[in-house]
């Protein structure tokens, strides 16, 4: 249903038809009487769609709106609520009649106008603020336009990034036109908006790219000269399958994020030709099955989620932070010495569907003494072994902070284990965080023996995994509640 007017624009228009006087407007248009500043602030309590509709109504609201636009936050966000619709059903899903490429097309014709009409109205106020009579404007930073928009509306989408890039000079340009179906499913490739390669992407200092559901066509990656600022890309639903990548990435020299998620890719990733490149993520990208790297000397942060790729991060010796799922064979080479080509990895966040237990050997020698931080999910049932974590965390002598997610069938591994032939202290161990579906003899075991001889220690937390809706049982409260005998001057969070 169509918004109603406020009263105080039907207000100026009546007296504008009115034709009286500007003295009388004025003594009845008290709204417009206001100091700059109230106005400004009741223009922020608009949407952006609103704003821009507030210039006709004098010379002294398009001067108002305009100082607003060049004064409001560096960051332009351009989506569903310019035409005042919540994309939320009250269920979670996305709204067919916002995003659904079965549903409302009325509504992207709309969004387009209303983009279309905004970034005219701004990019003259940029050029009129550039002027004598308005101060310089502030640099709008960034662009975000989300919503869902077919390949029939590419030709406004290339006109929106020559605008953004060419005329506002933002430093970060976001571009998500991701369509969903009621049930969550995503639209094919064949319907995917295609950005073309005669815009002026690449042709300014644009700093950061990202790209959801979006394709850019191949002959945009021929010339070097256009990619010279990107430092960060984000590649999200874009097919690369067909793309030369070797030859993408040489355009790409000063990239030094790279993050691709959910794109098909070819069989081979080799990300050896970014030569400034220090953080990597691939995540959910059907079709790799390798990535190669070779003097990637300045690569800092690598994150693999997809447990089938196969990586050797011997090209990365300044490695600092690896999050990487695990398969049998990759743990029990992490154990076998695979750490030891990594000096100065400090952060390892590793998650795993196997019985991580049955992998670690009973005597595991030095694994790194660069290593601070471990993160470890175990996604599977498995029978908690006190002793051979306390062998991993014995061969981690720089270790201090440690996450352990791991989950067990009710009334499993109810057996004590004797902790006693591992009597000596713990000096490096400063945090515990410890997540799990059922509070076990054996995980409380391993609690407890560390509120004695982690020396160092200074907080614990045993708490449900975000999956266990239900809190303890009381049963479990009781058992918990031992740790509190022994947590001296640990902070012990339950």
């Amino acid at each position: 249903m169509k918004a109603s007017r406020r009263p105080w624009v039907d207000g100026a228009n009546r007296l504008a038809k009115a034709g009286q006087s500007t003295t009388e407007c004025r003594s009845d248009d008290l709204i417009s009487e206001l100091p700059d500043e109230i106005l400004h602030s009741i223009l922020n309590k608009l949407v952006l769609r609103d704003v821009v509709r507030a210039t006709p109504l004098s010379r002294r609201w398009r001067k108002i709106v305009v100082s607003f636009l060049l004064r409001s936050a560096p960051g332009l966000v351009l989506d569903s609520s310019m035409l005042g619709l919540n994309c939320m059903t009250d269920f979670g899903f996305w709204s067919d009649s916002c995003y659904s490429h079965d549903g409302n097309s009325a509504n992207q014709e709309k969004f387009v106008r209303a983009v279309d009409q905004f970034l005219g109205f701004y990019c003259k106020c940029v050029a009129q603020s550039l002027g004598d009579h308005h101060p310089k404007p502030t640099t709008v930073s960034s662009l975000r336009v989300e919503f869902c928009l077919g390949p029939e509306f590419s030709g406004p989408i290339n006109r929106w990034i020559d605008c953004a890039v060419g005329v506002l000079r933002v430093e970060v340009l976001i571009l998500f036109m991701e369509c969903r179906s009621f049930d969550g499913a995503v639209k094919r490739i064949d319907e995917t908006l295609v950005i073309s390669s005669s815009s002026k992407l690449f042709d300014f200092d644009l700093n950061s790219l990202i790209l959801g559901a979006c394709v850019v066509e191949p002959d945009l990656f021929r010339h070097q000269r256009q990619f010279g600022s990107l430092i960060n890309l984000y590649l999200c639903r874009v097919p690369l399958a067909t793309y030369n990548i070797e030859s993408m990435f040489r355009c790409l020299e000063n990239v030094e994020t790279l993050a691709i998620a959910r794109c098909s890719l070819p069989k081979k990733l080799c990300i050896g030709s970014l030569p400034a490149l220090r953080s990597f993520s691939l995540s959910r990208c059907p079709g790799v099955k390798k990535i190669q790297m070779s003097n990637n000397l300045k690569l800092t942060d690598f994150t693999c989620l997809d447990v089938e790729i196969e990586w050797n991060l011997c090209g990365a010796p300044n490695l600092k932070s690896l999050e990487a799922p695990l398969n049998a064979r990759r743990a029990r080479s992490l154990f076998n010495g695979a750490l030891r080509n990594l000096p100065v990895l400090s952060k390892l966040n590793i998650s795993t569907a196997t019985d991580w237990f049955k992998c670690i050997p009973n005597h595991i020698p030095r694994l790194s003494s660069s290593i601070t931080e471990l993160r470890l999910v175990i996604k599977t049932y498995a029978k908690f072994d006190v002793l051979k974590m306390i062998s991993v965390i014995r061969a981690l002598p720089s270790l201090c902070l440690l996450k352990l997610k791991i989950k067990f069938k009710k009334h499993l591994d109810q057996e004590k284990v004797e902790t006693s032939n591992y009597s000596s202290t713990i000096d490096h161990l400063k945090e515990v965080e410890l997540y799990t579906s059922h509070a076990t003899m054996n995980l409380l075991e391993f609690a407890i023996y560390l509120l004695k001889q982690a020396t160092r220690l200074k907080r614990l937390v045993f708490k449900r995994g975000r999956s266990q809706r239900l809190p303890w049982d009381e049963g479990e409260l009781q058992k918990i509640s031992v740790l509190q005998e022994f947590s001296k001057d640990v902070d012990v969070v339950i």
